[in-house]
């Protein structure tokens, strides 16, 4: 499946926002680098303790946090902006009137044929 990389920025966000959005986005990702370096080094910190070394710990730790994460993605994340409980009704119905468009016109952006 082809991926547009704005395509769930246009979708969530208005036009006004989508800068931000992707800004925020992108300031994130590189906090979440910092911070796991830093995690990294103190897990490494604990080699042969439980009878694990360093790097085991670093998995341990990362693989834990990623499925937690992922859990509470599925549960909490909704699908498409019109199944989305935290915008009103209106928002929901424009949301998925958008997607509708893009499924029926313009197959191409979501990965279609």
């Amino acid at each position: 499946m082809k991926s547009t990389p704005g395509y769930p920025f246009s979708t969530f966000f208005q036009s006004s926002l989508q800068a931000l959005a992707i800004f925020l986005v992108c300031i994130a990702k590189e906090r979440r680098q910092v911070s796991n370096t830093s995690i990294a080094y103190v897990l490494d910190k604990l080699k042969g303790k439980g009878g694990l070394n360093g790097w085991q710990w670093i998995f341990l730790v990362e693989g834990i946090a990623t499925i937690f994460l992922g859990i509470l993605t599925w549960l909490y994340i909704a699908d498409f902006p019109d199944k989305a409980t935290f915008l009103s009704e209106k928002e929901r119905q424009v949301g998925g009137s958008l997607y509708h468009f893009l499924d029926c016109y313009l197959p191409s952006v979501k990965g279609g044929p």
